[in-house]
């Protein structure tokens, strides 16, 4: 079932959907003063290059992005949604990048690491783990675009999907471009969050779809 959003407001930053049959629960109070970065475990962070990269995630109403190393809803729609943002190409003979941390890497199932069709690559500074010889694992984001620049025939664009540093630190770099954000309407009692959204607005929404009573909907967000 779908419904059309009535209004939106904000809280921290936030822009939450309301539901024409039912209010969606509130913005917690961590979220009203704006998260702080999360500690940074194991990565470096340097200036960025010119290449422009988007960020992907799905946030419940709180802004939480995973509880226990994993996801903590199950969206097939959103599954689909992330498939076919991060696998479009207008060239046939070039991929799209994916960058994420050591963590997101690991909480991938198996059969689908690294994720097929994409060039696959991992922020660490964990030089003793391996990883598939198709995956590039490098110690910061001044390393990673170095890399880009080096073979930038071969891909097209550039998406970071996670975890909580990589993105803490992906929203500091200039050449973050856009978020595309799913807002889950239910709070899931997250353990990781996504930062604040303070300087960012929503240029585009959709419809709220309805999954056996659970709201969500895709937003993308640029810069104020």
């Amino acid at each position: 079932m779908r419904t059309s959003f009535i209004t939106f407001f904000q809280e921290g930053g936030w822009a939450v959907p309301r539901a024409q049959t039912s209010s969606l629960p509130s913005v917690a109070a961590e979220l009203r003063a704006g998260h702080s970065p999360a500690p940074l475990e194991d990565m470096d962070y340097e200036t960025a290059s010119n290449i422009p990269f988007d960020i992907v995630v799905a946030v419940d109403s709180e802004g939480g992005i995973g509880k226990r190393g994993t996801l903590p809803w199950h969206l097939p729609e959103d599954l689909k949604h992330f498939k076919k943002l991060t696998l479009a190409t207008t060239a046939a003979d070039k991929k799209n990048v994916v960058v994420m941390g050591r963590k997101t890497w690991q909480s991938l199932p198996e059969a689908f690491r690294p994720l097929p069709g994409r060039i696959n690559v991992v922020l660490t500074r964990d030089k003793t783990r391996e990883f598939p010889l198709s995956v590039a694992a490098v110690p910061s984001f001044g390393t990673l675009f170095e890399h880009l620049m080096s073979m930038t025939a071969q891909f097209e664009k550039v998406f970071v999907i996670g975890g909580a540093e990589v993105f803490s630190q992906a929203l500091l770099q200039p050449n973050c471009q856009k978020i595309h954000l799913t807002g889950i309407s239910r709070k899931f009692d997250c353990d990781t969050f996504f930062p604040s959204l303070e300087s960012w607005k929503v240029v585009s929404q959709s419809p709220v779809f309805d999954d056996h009573s659970l709201e969500y909907c895709f937003k993308e967000y640029v810069r104020e």
